[in-house]
């Protein structure tokens, strides 16, 4: 699946976590790669999709899912053998699922490990499932995850308890009018020490130009209006927003360069091992 960012079809990586899953989850048909972070091909498996990619330690995944020997690119060289891109047609041509084991004293979590292939397979946006919620070390640590997309120049969007959760760099996300009912609720923090030029149109609550921090929640709790085409951008920093899950699809602008890599994926064990 592509979205269009600023006048550019950019490739969608939808990612299965091992995080909560909240009944409202569904494959997507047209997504251009599906990765599933250990765990999560469990619940992917539950929705009757098939992964491209499984990648993790595998601690946290039923046996019924993990890989054989005879399953491919079952190494520990994750970096060996990038995954190919999405338009590739040697990756159309092939149904079989790849595994990537990683080590489980390490020191990426499964999820980013995830992102980063998908980043380096040339997808900027990413869906993910089961990102929030059980662990809250977990759900912290994807708060930063997407923070890092957003400061690499993509997009990253966790699915909750029916809101979302993205966060965005220099740019601004615009929904189309809607049928919102009472009390849509949408929200922006700052997820950056600071946060400038910040712009709330067409919600109950209007800023032109705001500065927010990290050590304060003035943005909470805003509001959709109905029928009101709504954006919300920013000149300098990282936001967090959030909003229900039955809100458009919001047209994501940016002009940022995406950076070409988000980091090797770590195969050793963390070097900060006792």
């Amino acid at each position: 699946m592509k979205e269009p960012v600023q006048g550019i079809q950019t490739d969608v990586c939808q990612i299965w976590g091992a995080g909560q899953y909240y009944g409202q989850e569904s494959a997507f048909p047209d997504a251009a790669m599906v990765i599933a972070a250990d765990g999560g091909a469990d619940e992917a498996a539950a929705k009757g999709v098939v992964p491209d990619l499984v990648v993790g330690d595998f601690d946290s995944i039923a046996a019924a899912h993990r890989p054989t020997p005879t399953d491919p690119d079952q190494g520990d060289d994750i970096n060996a053998t990038p995954l190919d891109p999405p338009s590739s047609p040697s990756r159309q041509s092939s149904a079989a699922t790849r595994y990537r084991r990683l080590p489980a004293e390490k020191d990426d979590t499964d999820m980013l490990a995830a992102v980063k292939l998908g980043w380096e397979a040339g997808c900027r946006i990413f869906q993910i499932y089961g990102g929030l919620g059980k662990r809250m070390d977990h759900t912290l640590a994807n708060l930063n995850l997407i923070s890092m997309v957003a400061a690499s120049g993509g997009r990253a969007c966790l699915y909750g308890d029916r809101m979302i959760v993205t966060a965005i760099g220099r740019g601004s996300l615009s929904f189309a009018p809607w049928h919102c009912g009472d009390r849509a609720m949408v929200s922006v923090l700052s997820a950056t020490d600071r946060s400038e030029g910040i712009t709330e149109r067409g919600l109950k609550y209007q800023v032109e130009g705001m500065t927010m921090t990290n050590l304060e929640v003035t943005g909470v709790s805003n509001e959709f209006l109905p029928g009101t085409p709504a954006r919300i951008g920013l000149d300098r920093g990282i936001i967090y927003i959030t909003y229900p899950d039955t809100a458009p699809t919001p047209d994501w602008r940016t002009d940022m360069v995406p950076a070409p890599s988000l980091g090797i994926v770590g195969t050793n064990p963390s070097r900060w091992l006792a």
